[in-house]
């Protein structure tokens, strides 16, 4: 699948995207405390390229940020901003007559779908029982249990308490940033079934022979 063929190009591609963003985030991000400026080495002194990992911002943003929910391990490709953003300029390049709008992402979401979740970091949810007839979103669901994937199985009332109460406001952040991709992939799916739709009746004689699926 052309997906698949991505993940290798997008593992290198990121390691370099994330130094650059990272050092822009030390500076716009309001409770990120400034860098100093180092002199610069003197000649012949060996130089050390610097690696920006997400603990390194963790320290930075205090004790009660999502970021310390976030592991040393990069994401997998298909679970980053990066990927769908090129997967709806793929889809834009090869159907131009529609109107394709990408997915918006700012660039501390791109920061923080970089890493995957980091599951000694997480906290334990209480499996308390709740009220029924509170409803939740079904995207923010699955980013829930994609955050507590390494874990281990969590059940619907643990779910529930992250969703549906306040005990939680770091996580529930981190939650709405992550079900931005559930949402960009719903939407690249939607849209391929619009565009081969679209394609297939204009193939045929009669447009009315389409059956949409």
């Amino acid at each position: 699948m052309i997906i698949e063929s991505w993940q290798a190009r997008y593992r290198f591609q990121r390691e370099v995207e994330l130094e650059d963003l990272g050092a822009k985030l030390d500076d716009s991000l309001p409770s990120s405390p400034r860098i100093e400026k180092k002199a610069p080495p003197k000649q012949g002194a060996a130089l050390s390229p610097r690696r920006l990992s997400a603990p390194s911002l963790q320290g930075s943003l205090g004790p009660q940020s999502f970021y310390r929910y976030l592991g040393h391990n990069p994401a997998v490709p298909e679970w980053t901003a990066g990927f769908w953003a090129c997967a709806f300029a793929f889809l834009a390049a090869v159907a131009p007559r529609f109107d394709i709008r990408p997915p918006s992402f700012s660039r501390e979401e791109i920061y923080v779908l970089s890493f995957s979740s980091n599951s000694q970091a997480l906290p334990r949810l209480s499996d308390q029982t709740i009220a029924p007839g509170q409803r939740h979103i079904p995207t923010e669901r699955l980013a829930v249990e994609h955050i507590y994937h390494t874990y281990g199985h969590l059940t619907v009332n643990q779910t529930r308490q992250v969703l549906l109460t306040e005990r939680y406001p770091d996580l529930m952040a981190y939650v709405k940033i992550v079900a931005k991709i559930y949402m960009a992939r719903d939407a690249f799916c939607q849209m391929c079934d619009d565009i081969v739709n679209q394609e297939l009746c204009a193939l045929r004689d009669s447009p009315e022979a389409c059956v949409p699926c």
